[in-house]
């Protein structure tokens, strides 16, 4: 099948307080599967995601999100 890249932008408005500890649950549609070692969070290749055992579900560990700011994450998924 194709690979398809997806970019997900996470946000912090708050221009006073960080959030610490974030995590970001992204649900693919049915049919994709996500390509171990594609994980970048602001263009750094970082540790692979933790997968449902559906294939569906991928959680992505933020960590701290500085306050005003903006955090991008991008993938790869392959269509099955």
């Amino acid at each position: 099948g194709d690979f398809v890249q997806y970019r997900l932008s996470v946000e912090n408005r708050n221009g006073q307080a960080a959030v610490d500890a974030t995590a970001l649950l992204d649900t693919m549609a049915g049919g994709l599967r996500y390509q171990p070692g594609s994980l970048r969070v602001d263009g750094r290749k970082v540790a692979d995601p933790v997968v449902a055992a559906s294939g569906s579900e991928l959680t992505i560990q933020l960590g701290t999100v500085p306050a005003n700011s903006t955090i991008e994450v991008t993938y790869v998924v392959q269509v099955t």
